[in-house]
């Protein structure tokens, strides 16, 4: 059995938290260790989870938990791996979304997302293909990311998702969600949340959601609440981070920022406005079962990702397009 798991992702959120939480509670026979990109993210995460083993990637210790790390556990297929990591390595990818778009080799390298795939494929190709295990949830997605990714199919294993069955299993404090209070009272929730558009990055927010004091007025009548959680990509685009500033102190709205776990606010959840986001099928397998697919631009969409063709068929809910 594998003793030394090493979790190389910078922000301690989605699968390989819930699947730390799990095996430290679990299996405290394993030596289990988080490593952060850089000082400030060891920091970030060590203030917020003083229970968590985090080292920076480029310390001392961090560079001694790496050289001994049976397991390697990550959500992404990375541009960069510490050099330390010993040959006998085996790399878990949990991966971050359930395959809905064409991703990897099969992106559309006319979008500005495929930039450094085919370098990070090369460069790292003994990686993906011979010591990569990656996380499926189902027959169908193990067929969609055989098509996709460098790792062979044999080296494909079905489970769950760690950040949809975990969070049942381990009960965890609320006390830190946002406006927690707030949530709780409120009549309704809605979960927005728009993925990333190639075609249109700096204003995808703003043509979607153009008015929010309107949409506050409304709230406020209904008693309703708003979770906004774009795609993290987005979130650096000045039209998004003007209505951030603005509203983020609003009552009537929770801003999801990358230190943030949207699955740890699922429960509250009582319908989602989604589009092409494969955060859909998380929200399916919690039980989720109002949705309103929000999707004005999916003839624009499929340009960039023709397998979105099917997309009406993939998803359920009424459809807005305006």
């Amino acid at each position: 059995m594998k003793i030394n798991w090493v979790f190389g992702v910078s922000d301690f959120i989605g699968n390989p938290k819930w699947l730390y939480l799990y095996l430290k509670e679990k299996h405290p026979e394993l030596t289990i260790n988080w490593i952060a990109d850089n000082d400030e993210k060891a920091k970030e995460i060590k203030d917020k989870n003083p229970n968590i083993s985090v080292y920076s990637r480029d310390s001392i210790k961090g560079k001694n938990i790496l050289q001994n790390a049976e397991v390697y556990v990550e959500e992404q297929f990375r541009e960069f791996y510490p050099e330390q990591l010993p040959e006998s390595c085996v790399y878990l990818n949990l991966w971050h979304g359930v395959g809905l778009k064409n991703i990897e080799r099969k992106a559309p390298f006319n979008g500005v997302l495929a930039k450094n795939i085919m370098s990070k494929n090369i460069k790292y190709f003994d990686n993906y293909y011979n010591k990569t295990l990656f996380l499926v949830t189902s027959e169908d997605m193990e067929k969609h990311f055989s098509e996709n990714i460098t790792t062979p199919k044999k080296n494909l294993v079905k489970g769950d998702y760690p950040r949809v069955t975990v969070p049942k299993i381990i009960k965890q404090s609320d006390n830190h969600l946002k406006k927690i209070d707030l949530l709780k009272k409120a009549n309704q929730v809605i979960h927005f949340a728009p993925t990333y558009r190639d075609f249109n990055p700096e204003s995808t927010f703003s043509s979607l959601l153009p008015n929010l004091n309107e949409l506050e007025t409304l709230m406020n009548e209904k008693d309703s609440m708003m979770i906004i959680n774009i795609h993290p990509r987005m979130r650096n685009k000045a039209d998004y981070l003007k209505n951030f500033e603005e509203y983020k102190m609003s009552d009537r709205f929770i801003f999801i920022e990358d230190t943030d776990d949207i699955y740890e606010y699922f429960k509250f959840i009582d319908y989602s406005i989604i589009d092409y986001s494969s955060i859909f099928y998380d929200l399916m397998a919690s039980g989720a079962d109002k949705f309103v697919r929000y999707i004005p631009d999916l003839v624009e969409y499929t340009k960039y990702q023709p397998n979105m063709k099917d997309y009406t068929e993939k998803t359920y809910g009424p459809i807005i397009t305006n």
